[in-house]
C-alpha cells in the first residue's frame, strides 16, 4: 500500500501535491479553530 502511494506521488506533479497539502492543512486549521471558538 505504502509502494503504491509513493508510485501515485512521484507521478502526481510537485507543485500541484504542495497545493493540494497546503490546502488540506488550511482547512483542517480553519476546522480546528473553529471547534476551538464554539468551545469557550
Amino acid at each position: 500500500m505504502a509502494r503504491l502511494g509513493a508510485k501515485a506521488v512521484y507521478k502526481i506533479d510537485k507543485k500541484l501535491l504542495s497545493k493540494i497539502f497546503g490546502t488540506f492543512l488550511l482547512i483542517v486549521s480553519i476546522r480546528s479553530f473553529i471547534e476551538y471558538l464554539n468551545i469557550t
